[in-house]
């Protein structure tokens, strides 16, 4: 029976970066002797390690299976944590590195692309011009891809729907905006000059879409059937705009994709809006932040001007 530690401070003293370390590599590989040997100890020193770790937490993170080293329940959440605080220390390490190279600071930040034109765009615009010494590095992905980066300590925070995600409990979200989505085809495209397209129509289209799954194609296969029509089979799937755009381009293939983002290509007449009462649905967007994470000084600046953009833009609708 293992004892459980007294308290969370305790916890913090006896355990060793490189047991997390060697907690995370054993988790991943599935195995002891290949987690000991990418943390460079030898496996009798990674054994006791481990010891100690499930001693000091006051439970067992690895079961022993047919299949090699398995986490347990409790050992889920401690992988999960073990990963944030190394990567929280791999942060300090690349913002004390670009303090000491003159740039004062660094911000990883994850975006879905309906959250792109109108609130992350204008928010770096202006920290590049009151701070031009802070980095952005900016990754555009779904909702579920950027929560695993966020929960993996890879994204200072991330503008996503956390709705139905079986991890958003270890979230905060401040809401945002509801953005809507709309139908889009290439400038010549037939469906583009009809007027309130109707769902059977759309439905004998080509079709570009995101994988099943996803929130964006779930929404696409409601929004149909509320119209009692079958969903479309997609001839290509992609989460990808700037796929979906090429191909429209050059094809007689539609697709959906966030209002904002079809508003600005549009308003290049690289693709048009199809009109339609078709009801695709996500539901708002937020700031998403791990809890019990205080984010660095460079992402609250730029947290604060993506907040202001949507005060300002509240205000003004």
């Amino acid at each position: 029976m293992l004892k459980t530690a007294r308290s969370f401070g305790s916890v913090i003293v006896k355990l060793r970066l490189r047991q997390l370390a060697l907690i995370v590599a054993t988790a991943e590989a599935g195995s002891l002797r290949i987690g000991a040997a990418r943390s460079n100890v030898s496996q009798p020193a990674a054994t006791k390690m481990l010891r100690e770790a499930e001693e000091v937490l006051g439970t067992r993170i690895f079961e022993r299976t047919h299949r090699g080293m398995q986490t347990t329940v409790a050992g889920d959440s401690v992988v999960t944590y073990a990963r944030a605080a190394l990567a929280d220390l791999a942060t300090l390490r690349a913002e004390l590195e670009a303090i000491g190279a003159g740039v004062k600071g660094r911000v990883r930040v994850g975006s879905i692309a309906a959250a792109g034109p109108d609130v992350m765009a204008p928010a770096i615009r202006r920290l590049a011009q009151s701070h031009p010494g802070i980095e952005v590095t900016v990754r555009v992905d779904t909702s579920s891809a950027l929560i695993a980066l966020l929960l993996d300590g890879r994204l200072d925070f991330a503008l996503a729907r956390p709705d139905g995600h079986a991890a958003s409990r270890y979230l905060n979200l401040q809401r945002l905006k509801d953005e809507k989505i709309v139908v889009v085809a290439g400038p010549h495209h037939p469906m583009s000059r009809v007027r309130n397209a109707s769902a059977a129509r759309l439905r004998d289209c080509s079709w570009i879409l995101h994988p099943r799954g996803t929130m964006l194609r779930s929404a696409v296969e409601r929004a149909f059937r509320a119209m009692k029509v079958e969903p479309p089979q997609p001839m290509v799937e992609t989460t990808s705009d700037v796929m979906v755009v090429s191909i429209l381009q050059t094809t007689m293939m539609i697709a959906v994709m966030p209002s904002s983002v079809a508003t600005l290509y549009a308003s290049r007449k690289v693709l048009r809006i199809i009109s339609t009462k078709l009801p695709v649905h996500l539901g708002p967007f937020g700031i998403l932040l791990r809890q019990g994470r205080e984010p660095s000084p460079s992402a609250q600046v730029l947290l604060r001007y993506i907040e202001r953009g949507a005060l300002t833009e509240v205000g003004g609708t």
